[in-house]
């Protein structure tokens, strides 16, 4: 939630804030496919912590890259550092929202499974809607109401409100984020007996077949014993 909102409060502004560092059209073009490569790359790491950890480190990882490329984001002075931060942010906040749907979707019961994403992804873009909306008030204040004139001071101000959120976001599930784990936990082990479940079954239907298999052999053994004793 905190992340769908903050980030999108700075969205409005992202593109002028590049161009004001200097950035070309084709830099702008490169820093957003910088960061889905970086989502690209370690989404398979977020898979594997789901799996084998926890909810709870794939999200904190993820928070907390989103939280270092929003600083670096905010304090750069030049392309370079952009680049840098949009390569920590795709290791991040690409994978924060796909991680959190993978969790809840796994976690949901599966005949609430269809509304209960869908309720997550109403909330998401609902969230984003208002951060957008919200942002030409919130350049007002900064402008008027706080004072600050220089436009690169005040779209440092809006893209590091994005860095506040993802803060915010990770101590907040370092304090309280400790049922994720569990719950991972329980969800894996019931995998697991689900699993044994399964084999054992398989292996009591195939005894259960062996079995069948040997006494039809050992009937027709016998009638055609009967039928030679018969004919003799």
């Amino acid at each position: 939630w905190v992340a769908s909102f903050g980030g999108a409060i700075h969205s409005g502004v992202t593109t002028f804030y590049y161009l004001e560092l200097g950035a070309t059209e084709v830099d702008i073009g490169w820093l957003a496919s910088l960061s889905q490569v970086g989502s690209l790359l370690l989404a398979p790491v977020y898979g594997w912590l789901l799996d084998r950890k926890s909810a709870l480190a794939a999200l904190l990882l993820s928070c907390l890259m989103c939280s270092m490329g929003c600083l670096i984001r905010g304090f750069a002075y030049n392309i370079t550092m952009l680049y840098v931060a949009a390569g920590v942010l795709g290791l991040g906040a690409g994978s924060l929202w796909t991680t959190v749907l993978s969790y809840v979707s796994r976690q949901s019961p599966k005949e609430h499974r269809g509304i209960v994403i869908s309720s997550y992804l109403f909330q998401v873009t609902s969230l984003r809607i208002i951060g957008k909306t919200l942002y030409p008030p919130w350049n007002v204040f900064v402008h008027r109401g706080v004072g600050v004139e220089d436009k690169l001071i005040r779209y440092r101000i809006h893209m590091g409100i994005c860095t506040f959120f993802c803060i915010f976001g990770f101590f907040k599930l370092l304090a309280h984020g400790k049922h994720l784990s569990l719950s991972s936990a329980r969800n894996t082990n019931s995998t697991e007996q689900q699993h044994q479940q399964q084999h054992h079954h398989h292996h009591h239907h195939q005894h259960q077949n062996n079995r069948h298999t040997t006494t039809t052999t050992t009937n027709n053994n016998n009638k055609k014993k009967k039928n030679i004793n018969h004919n003799i």
